[in-house]
């Protein structure tokens, strides 16, 4: 994803987000690699923060590796037995 898109996001696979995307809102992924920019809440199994890539916000993820020169800005959490849920429940929401 090269663009921007704000809201929640919802999707069963791998989210990614190049170098010149951003993310703004919720998201729920088994997978999600950031290049570019995201901001806001995200519950994943696994994420990936790579070098050009920023987060601002909340990550719950059971695997997150952060690569140098990468920012993070949050606050992140172990995600355990698939049975946490940080996402609110009536946001609007995008499925990929």
């Amino acid at each position: 994803m090269d663009g921007k898109v704000s809201g929640k996001i919802v999707s069963t696979n791998i989210v990614s987000i190049g170098a010149n995307g951003r993310i703004e809102g919720e998201l729920s992924a088994q997978r999600l690699i950031v290049s570019g920019i995201f901001e806001g809440v995200a519950e994943c199994d696994r994420v990936e923060l790579l070098k050009s890539g920023k987060i601002y916000g909340k990550i719950v993820a059971k695997d997150l590796m952060i690569e140098s020169g990468s920012i993070f800005e949050g606050e992140s959490r172990l995600k355990r037995n698939g049975n946490t849920k940080i996402l609110s429940k009536d946001s609007a929401s995008k499925s990929l």
